[in-house]
């Protein structure tokens, strides 16, 4: 939900109304996904925590990945922080390598967004 939420607010930003909430909201929630997220492997957590009714705690999910890159390179283009750069860089390499796309729901997490990685991460 956070990825999906971030596009949607680097869209905002971009053609409606540069609001200056925008950004500090996209890089919390970014700086909060990085640091508590992101596994070892360079996956995502499908779920942070154990959920009782799928009995089912935290799991790699490559097929996550790039719906954060857009956001993540955005970050980058708009304060400079190769941070995020190098974040956007590893997450898209590793959701291209990793991701499972067998199932529709797969492919649109990967694809729907994430395009605009390349072009906010060749911007600088």
């Amino acid at each position: 939900m956070m990825g999906m939420l971030n596009d949607a607010l680097v869209r905002y930003h971009a053609r409606f109304f540069p609001d200056g909430r925008i950004l500090p909201s996209v890089r919390g929630s970014s700086d909060w996904l990085l640091a508590t997220q992101l596994r070892p492997d360079g996956s995502f957590n499908y779920q942070s925590v154990f959920c009782e009714r799928e009995r089912a705690g935290a799991s790699p999910s490559p097929d996550l990945n790039l719906m954060f890159v857009s956001s993540l390179s955005w970050l980058f283009w708009m304060t400079g922080e190769t941070t995020y750069r190098d974040a956007a860089d590893r997450v898209f390499r590793i959701g291209v390598r990793r991701a499972g796309l067998a199932g529709t729901k797969q492919f649109n997490q990967n694809y729907t967004t994430s395009f605009h990685y390349l072009a906010y991460r060749t911007r600088r």
